[in-house]
């Protein structure tokens, strides 16, 4: 008995930790309902389908491709470019759901 074990503090500090993150997300439940976020997200889906049919597409296209373009540049993986057409693809698949 030269020597003293450490009291185990950690498990208490996790328990702390836990009871803490519990209470900010109930603090921010209750506060989720005096938002009244439904009323902000109300034309949210027009903006949507404004944006995929207008303008907004061809800067998605063109940003995409210079995206692409520049990783293919940096990494000379030809898997990297046609990978990230294939994200551009996918988007422009579903902006006919959308409209």
């Amino acid at each position: 008995m030269l020597y003293r074990e450490k009291p185990n503090t950690a498990k208490y500090e996790i328990n702390l930790q836990l009871l803490a993150l519990i209470g900010v997300m109930f603090i921010f439940l209750f506060f989720s309902s005096h938002a009244h976020a439904t009323d902000l997200l109300a034309g949210t889906m027009n903006d949507v389908k404004d944006t995929v049919t207008g303008t907004g597409k061809k800067w998605i296209v063109a940003i995409d491709f210079a995206l692409s373009l520049g990783v293919f540049a940096m990494t000379k993986k030809p898997f990297v470019f046609f990978s990230t057409l294939g994200v551009l693809l996918a988007i422009s698949g579903m902006s006919a759901f959308i409209s």
